[in-house]
């Protein structure tokens, strides 16, 4: 594997030096080795990028003497540039998709996706006549936003493109509908759409260093849903020392409970039993500042539901 390694990063090297590109049709495809342009540099690119125009020439080489296709193929698509090579004044990607190398592509005819976040979270509809479009590149409309305002939805993935705008991939239960802008979205919450059962389930089974049919594994098992890294909600202890284990952390812990965050308690009688305490999970907050909490192990419950305040039975509100 070292010696394979090594022959790679070699072999890029000499293809910059004498003005030649290595390209390899898949990742198991012997290497091959086409013209570059002599004043062509090069540097590591290895981002996913979406393709904006159906119009650009894919070239087979960086001397641009012989056409491999064009962009519409893959117009609006996902796919993966390597290496970006700077020739003639321009700027060039190499493009895969699927490990099936494409050709190379002029840079302006791709945006750069510098973030992507699976977001599993619902929604609502803002008002306003956003566009709920059939791909990445703006190629095709499939709805309105219109026809959803204020409905509840489900946002998947997130992208981020390097022009700075984001767009959401939307649901309708099972169906998509499309990708919208993130302005066209509000009240999006964390909280997993199906968190109660996961509270159960925790509850029941147990995890993440927590036993079966305590407070600490209902809330574990949400956490587990919504995405959180299982190193930050793992073995804090019991329920009364999770605000204080979570700040140690590095995890921010106040006293704004906002959904998707856990309320750590104190273990103060006749509320929660000394030293132990309890942790619930935020559903929702209103607008009188009150608190929907989802809990487990309350009276010995497997789900609980209660509207509380902050008080000083709060040991802090933990924000994973």
């Amino acid at each position: 594997m070292h010696i394979k390694r090594a022959i790679s990063c070699f072999l890029l090297s000499f293809s910059i030096i004498i003005g030649f590109s290595l390209v390899s049709d898949n990742t198991n495809s012997p290497i091959s080795i086409q013209s570059v342009s002599a004043d062509a540099t090069s540097a590591w690119y290895k981002k996913d990028v979406v393709l904006t125009s159906p119009n650009y020439t894919l070239w087979n080489d960086l001397s641009f003497t012989s056409k491999r296709g064009t962009s519409a193929p893959y117009y609006g698509a996902i796919v993966n540039a390597t290496i970006i090579y700077y020739a003639n004044g321009n700027s060039y990607l190499s493009l895969y998709k699927n490990g099936q190398w494409l050709g190379y592509i002029n840079l302006t005819g791709v945006k750069t996706i510098t973030n992507s976040t699976n977001l599993n979270k619902n929604i609502t509809i803002n008002n306003g006549n956003y566009t709920l479009w059939g791909d990445l590149a703006y190629s095709s409309a499939r709805n309105s936003s219109t026809n959803f305002s204020n409905q509840t939805l489900y946002a998947g993935y997130a992208y981020t493109f390097d022009n700075g705008s984001t767009l959401v991939s939307i649901y309708n239960g099972s169906t998509w509908l499309g990708y919208i802008n993130q302005n066209g979205i509000s009240n999006v919450s964390v909280v997993p759409s199906n968190a109660k059962q996961a509270g159960i389930n925790g509850f029941n089974n147990g995890g993440w260093s927590y036993s079966s049919h305590n407070c600490t594994s209902f809330v574990a098992g949400i956490l587990a849903a919504q995405g959180v890294p299982t190193s930050e909600f793992q073995s804090l202890g019991d329920g009364a020392y999770w605000a204080g284990n979570a700040r140690s952390r590095g995890l921010t812990v106040d006293f704004n409970a906002t959904p998707g965050s856990v309320i750590s308690f104190k273990g103060i009688p006749p509320y929660y039993i000394a030293p132990y305490g309890h942790v619930a999970y935020v559903a929702g907050v209103n607008n009188n500042g009150t608190i929907n909490i989802i809990e487990g192990n309350f009276e010995g419950l497997a789900y609980h539901e209660r509207t509380i305040n902050i008080d000083n039975t709060v040991a802090g509100v933990i924000h994973f």
